[in-house]
């Protein structure tokens, strides 16, 4: 199984299931590793269980892109190699529809 990589921390135990990546292309995001869909509650435990950012559920972005969403969508962890590093990706009907970047901690 793929392992993504995040802010120099892996998910050991509970590894992240990754698409293909014909996926990646298919959502405009060649090269980039995508997570299969995930549930706020799978993402607040990745952002506990790296402790990258503790708090997510209190970032204004994160509250915004929460309030954008619609039955159906999808929430990604994404990370490519060029561009934006680490990212959640709002998905609808196949198109990025917001980008929650997560703030590393240094």
């Amino acid at each position: 199984m793929l392992q993504l990589l995040v802010g120099g921390c892996t998910a050991s135990r509970d590894q992240a299931k990754l698409e293909s990546r014909s996926f990646g292309k298919k959502v405009g995001l060649p090269g980039c590793r995508i997570t299969v869909a995930l549930s706020v509650d799978e993402i607040m435990e990745i952002a506990r269980k790296w402790v990258v950012y503790p708090k997510s559920e209190n970032d204004p972005e994160w509250v915004e892109m929460n309030s954008l969403r619609h039955p159906g969508d999808e929430l990604r962890l994404v990370s490519c190699d060029v561009g934006d590093p680490y990212f959640y990706a709002l998905i609808r009907d196949d198109k990025v529809v917001f980008k929650y970047h997560i703030p590393l901690m240094d």
